[in-house]
């Protein structure tokens, strides 16, 4: 059977033709034309990848790639040389360096503080407050409880000194024997203390003076009645203040 020639065709028609013949299918075809080759990059480009609300296109694509093995490993070794760095710098018990103190204000000047008062003096008694006391003290007697003189002395002592103390205490006075007789108690009810006489030593004053004593005294015993006693003292200042030194008249 004899071949029939193949039917003319136009310049054009071969021209299509020969470009919708594929390459592969001949390597020195020709490539085809810049718009249709940008056709065929447009289909060859791979499927979208979806990405979701809130995820970048960038880690949406890189969550649909599989981790393999060697990219856990190396994961899993960095975490624990992060771990065990963080566990030395803390643990290598170095110190912080200290800070500075900071300069203090200087302090206020404080005032010097205020001296002391100085003690007031001692009021010293006067002579007439000495010898009332005196008095009054050495005329008040009980001869009950008291038994001797001596107590009354002995009451009147804080107001006298050593030697007078000594003195009256070894001699009884003729007071002490009527009030026994009587069976009576004296109390002092008043004291008069004036200037002595002019027939006695001058008086030197914070030295030296003479007073008289006069003391009336009320009695209780068998009957009551009243007694002056009248005597005149010197009286003496001493360190601890004026003091009784003799007494005359008794």
């Amino acid at each position: 059977m004899s071949q029939q020639p193949p039917p003319d065709r136009s310049p054009e028609d071969w021209r299509e033709l020969l470009h919708s013949r594929p390459a592969d299918s001949d390597p020195h075809a020709a490539a085809p034309p810049p718009r249709r080759r940008k056709r065929l990059r447009r289909k060859e480009r791979p499927a979208p990848v979806p990405v979701a609300a809130g995820i970048p296109r960038r880690t949406a694509a890189v969550r649909r790639e599989p981790v393999t093995p060697l990219g856990l490993l190396l994961a899993v070794a960095l975490l624990l040389g992060t771990g065990l760095l963080v566990r030395h710098l803390t643990t290598d018990g170095s110190v912080p360096p200290a800070a500075a103190p900071r300069p203090s204000a200087p302090a206020a000047v404080q005032p010097p503080p205020p001296r002391p008062a100085a003690p007031a003096p001692a009021v010293v008694p006067a002579p007439e407050d000495v010898s009332e006391a005196w008095a009054r003290a050495y005329w008040t007697r009980d001869p009950v409880p008291d038994r001797t003189h001596v107590a009354a002395v002995r009451r009147a002592a804080p107001w006298a000194t050593a030697s007078l103390t000594a003195n009256l205490s070894a001699h009884t006075d003729r007071a002490w024997g009527r009030l026994v007789s009587r069976g009576g108690i004296s109390t002092a009810t008043a004291v008069r203390v004036s200037p002595a006489g002019t027939d006695l030593p001058p008086d030197i004053p914070d030295v030296r003076v003479w007073r008289t004593i006069a003391t009336t005294t009320a009695v209780d015993g068998y009957t009551r009645y009243t007694e002056t006693h009248t005597v005149r003292a010197e009286l003496l200042r001493l360190t601890a203040g004026w003091r009784v030194s003799r007494v005359l008249g008794l």
